[in-house]
């Protein structure tokens, strides 16, 4: 049994350039995702494809129109701790998101720890929900100042609103070698809540829908549907109504296209069938693409004859060939 909230997390666009907006959207329906976490980290300010800065906006948007909220995980530096608390409001006001993860887990953390109480001073209550995010084991990262950020407080409430754990147990293969690994990691982040006198501290962990590292066979490591799924039951066990729901890391890096990710996808939703897409060539002289399926869409661009094509979709005699570049399909010859 899932935990009510399903969140799904993408990876930056730009990073691997595997969807458009339209085709992230249709995997987030098929996969019954309650919200996306839009990985945007703060200490760049703002990630985006270099070619399309309006991408998550435009992904934002969209999953707000199909009635889903959207969240964002950010990536903290503490560097300058001022200028990361700065970039962070920014980051709220461009997409008014409706929880904020803080990712603290690298070198920017663990070296300017000292840091950490200017930083959640100047960041301040938000508006929204604030979880507190990172793969790091307190048991085994001290240099991160986890009562510091668990304890903060501004005008009189906690600034940190939940435990946004990174529950990645990369190389374990078997469901109990993933329940043990989960067990050490809620006990070690169960002890600081107790520290900090906050052991009723929601939680909205991370668990892996990617691949990465080695299996103890030296392959890549894939996680198991069946270790996944025990993993989960024993959060929904232990936790019981303080386990929130569970955030998918990361979809459009390996879930959505691995297929060797198949179960947990089919885990989560079911099978999404391949889209219907063909390739074509003009055949017009100069055909005009639109930003929509229709003669009353703006003009966005053309393409001469013989150019190639592939539609992904097609509406009303129209083929969407692209994140919002729709073309007559009268005007094309199809290729088999």
């Amino acid at each position: 049994m899932m935990p009510e909230l399903r969140v799904v997390s993408t990876t930056w666009p730009w990073d691997h350039s595997r969807f458009t907006v339209d085709q992230v959207l249709a995997h987030l329906v098929a996969l019954k995702a309650d919200e996306v976490c839009i990985r945007t980290p703060a200490y760049y300010d703002h990630y985006d494809d270099p070619n399309d800065d309006t991408y998550h906006d435009r992904l934002a948007a969209g999953a707000r129109a199909l009635g889903m909220k959207v969240s964002l995980w950010a990536i903290v530096s503490l560097y300058y701790p001022e200028w990361m608390a700065d970039s962070i409001h920014r980051e709220y006001d461009r997409y008014k998101p409706d929880r904020i993860t803080l990712d603290a887990e690298r070198k920017w953390v663990n070296l300017y720890g000292a840091n950490t109480a200017r930083f959640l001073e100047v960041l301040g209550r938000m508006p929204c929900p604030v979880g507190l995010g990172s793969y790091r084991r307190p048991s085994l990262n001290s240099q991160i100042k986890w009562q510091t950020w668990l304890k903060a407080k501004s005008g009189g409430d906690y600034i940190i609103d939940f435990q946004g754990a990174q529950l990645y147990p990369i190389g374990w293969l078997t469901a109990n070698g993933f329940v043990y690994q989960y067990r050490l990691d809620i006990d070690s982040h169960e002890l600081q809540h107790q520290m900090a006198s906050r052991p009723d501290i929601q939680w909205l962990p991370f668990v892996p829908a990617f691949s990465e590292g080695l299996d103890p066979y030296g392959n890549l490591w894939y996680p198991r549907v069946d270790a996944v799924k025990a993993a989960v039951e024993y959060m929904r066990t232990r936790l019981g109504s303080r386990l929130v729901g569970v955030n998918w890391w990361s979809f459009d890096q390996d879930m959505a296209v691995d297929t060797r990710l198949k179960p947990v996808y089919d885990y989560l939703t079911g099978v999404l069938p391949p889209p219907q897409t063909y390739n074509a060539k003009v055949k017009a002289g100069t055909l005009n693409v639109r930003k929509g399926p229709g003669m009353t869409f703006s003009v966005v661009g053309q393409l001469k004859f013989g150019t190639l094509v592939t539609v992904v979709e097609e509406s009303t005699g129209w083929g969407r060939i692209g994140d919002e570049r729709w073309v007559s399909v009268s005007w094309l010859t199809k290729l088999f």
